[in-house]
C-alpha cells in the first residue's frame, strides 16, 4: 500500500490534517532577517561562513549563502517590526552595527519568531512526519536541518523494507526513536544554544565565553562539539 510522508515544513498541512498537536513554546524575542550583498570582509577580516556575534543588548547572526548574506538581529522589546523593516531603519541598523557607512543592496527583509515544538507522534497509520513538519527549534547551531536529515536517513530504509513486505511495526520504531531524539536531544541542545546567545548577565556571559574558549583550543573538545552539533555522534 501507499504511505504519505509529511515533509512540508513547520506549517505542515499533512500534520494538521492528521489532527496531530504541535506542543511547545514560542520565544518572546522577535528577529529581523536582512538579505544583502554586503561584503563584510573589510569590517571583519576573519569572518567565516556562519558567525554568532555575542552582545548582551543586540547580538547578531551572519550567514554567508551562495547568493546572499543573511544578517539576523534581535529586535528590542520597544521596536515595531514593520518600522524596523523599513529601508531607512535597516540601513541605520547596519551602519550602527558596522560603526560606519557601507555600500550594499538590500535583497529582502522579514521578521519572525522562534519556536520549540514537537508533534505528539511522527506516525498516524499510513501518515509519517519528518523534518520541520515533525519538530522545529531555535535555528542557531543548525540542529533543525541536521535532525531533519537524520529523520530522512532513518525513515527511508524502514519505509523501503515495509514496502518490500516487512512488518510495519518498523515505522512505529521510527516514530518512537525520532520523537525521543527530538524531545531529549534537539530541543535541549537548541534551547541551550539560544540561552547562550541571549545571555545578558556578566556571570552568564563569562561562563559561556570560558566554555567556548576552552572548546576552541582543545581539538578533542572541538571535535566532540562539532559531532554533537551535526548529530553525527548519534547512535540510534
Amino acid at each position: 500500500g501507499a504511505y504519505l510522508c509529511g515533509t512540508d515544513g513547520s506549517k505542515s498541512v499533512v500534520r494538521k490534517q492528521s489532527g496531530l498537536t504541535f506542543e511547545g513554546k514560542t520565544y518572546a524575542d522577535r528577529f529581523l532577517l536582512i538579505g544583502t550583498d554586503l561584503n563584510l570582509k573589510p569590517f571583519f577580516p576573519e569572518i567565516g561562513p556562519v558567525n554568532y556575534m555575542y552582545d548582551p543588548e543586540e547580538w547578531v547572526i551572519i550567514l554567508h549563502l551562495p547568493d546572499v548574506v543573511r544578517i539576523v538581529f534581535r529586535l528590542r522589546e520597544d521596536e515595531v517590526a514593520a518600522e524596523a523593516m523599513a529601508e531607512t531603519a535597516v540601513r541605520q541598523r547596519i551602519s550602527r552595527f558596522l560603526e560606519t557607512e557601507a555600500d550594499y543592496n538590500i535583497k529582502h527583509v522579514s521578521n519572525y519568531n522562534v519556536h520549540q515544538r514537537v508533534a505528539e507522534t511522527f506516525r498516524v497509520g499510513r501518515v509519517l512526519l519528518a523534518g520541520d513538519a515533525a519538530h522545529i527549534n531555535n535555528p542557531s547551531g543548525g540542529m533543525g536541518m541536521n535532525s531533519g536529515i537524520h529523520d530522512a536517513y532513518h525513515l527511508a530504509p524502514k519505509l523501503a523494507a515495509v514496502l518490500d513486505g516487512a512488518e510495519d511495526a518498523l515505522l512505529d520504531g521510527y516514530s518512537q526513536e525520532r520523537h525521543q531524539v527530538a524531545m531529549q536531544m534537539v530541543q535541549n541542545y537548541s534551547d541551550k544554544n539560544y540561552r547562550d546567545l541571549a545571555a545578558q548577565s556578566p556571570a552568564e556571559r563569562e561562563k559561556r565565553n570560558a566554555v567556548m574558549q576552552e572548546t576552541a583550543v582543545d581539538p578533542m573538545k572541538a571535535r566532540a562539539y562539532l559531532l554533537r552539533a551535526s548529530m553525527l555522534d548519534e547512535r540510534i
